[in-house]
């Protein structure tokens, strides 16, 4: 029986998401992705330029491997709309080895000072990056536990959960959240042998980058050490090891992978 990883956020078709589902499927694992379906005409100012892809076009693609693939349109920040998924998943596969928390709101309106801080915009970053990982993680770990699986979660943070930012309070605060939430169920699920751990990325070359002048990318690029932006791919690597049984003795960590970049904690 192949093993299945569950990676939400994975709607781009160049992406953490998107990279970390092709390396499992290398990998013969059968795959869940989990995406919102979004008009490109809502996106906001910020977002005008991504490559949006949906999960059904990147389920086509993994398609290739020969293995099940399960794409479902999800928002995950609904906890009726994720309890309504994870039965369709139980139901389809019968188990879950690795779940894999990318869902995150894109670079949006909530990118100014908190004085101009519209709530709702605060919230929305809240509730898809915290909220939805907590809503999912729940279910998955429960059935974890409760089918003596011993699997491995790895919750995609940021550098931006381990210092803050002038005008990304809500940034912070979610991945803050999500390095603590992280923290606390790795120790609740240690005795079953369930690894929990943080992957923090830095600058990734993404679609997020994509719509940057030349001069602010090189701008970008001097102030990490290692001169180079890094790679999804890259990303996807740790992400892989960290749900491989050569990781077997690692969870409740949060590992930074921004090209040596140091963070204050």
């Amino acid at each position: 029986m192949r093993k299945v990883a569950f990676i939400t956020g994975a709607s781009r078709l160049k992406g953490i998401g998107a990279s970390t589902a092709f390396l499992f499927a290398k990998n013969n694992y059968d795959i869940i992705i989990t995406g919102t379906k979004r008009d490109q005409k809502s996106f906001p100012k910020y977002e005008k330029d991504i490559n949006w892809t949906g999960v059904n076009s990147l389920a086509k693609k993994l398609e290739k491997f020969d293995i099940e693939v399960l794409p479902i349109e999800l928002d995950i920040s609904n906890e009726n709309e994720v309890e309504s998924a994870f039965s369709i998943i139980i139901e389809k596969f019968n188990r879950i080895d690795v779940l894999v928390n990318n869902a995150s709101t894109g670079i949006g309106e909530d990118r100014v000072p908190v004085i101009n801080l519209d709530n709702k915009e605060f919230m929305k970053v809240i509730k898809v990056k915290l909220f939805g990982a907590f809503y999912i993680t729940k279910l998955v770990s429960r059935y974890m536990v409760d089918s003596k699986i011993e699997g491995s979660i790895i919750n995609i943070s940021s550098t931006a959960g381990k210092s803050g930012n002038a005008n990304m309070a809500a940034y912070n605060a979610a991945n803050f959240g999500l390095e603590g939430f992280s923290q606390a169920l790795a120790m609740e699920l240690a005795s079953r042998n369930i690894r929990v751990n943080c992957v923090a990325p830095g600058p990734i070359r993404t679609s997020r980058l994509d719509k940057l002048s030349k001069k602010n990318l090189q701008k970008l690029k001097n102030t990490i050490p290692l001169k180079r932006i890094g790679e999804d791919f890259e990303v996807a690597d740790l992400i892989y090891f960290l749900a491989s049984n050569k990781s077997k003795y690692i969870s409740g960590q949060s590992i930074n992978i921004n090209g040596g970049i140091i963070t204050e904690r």
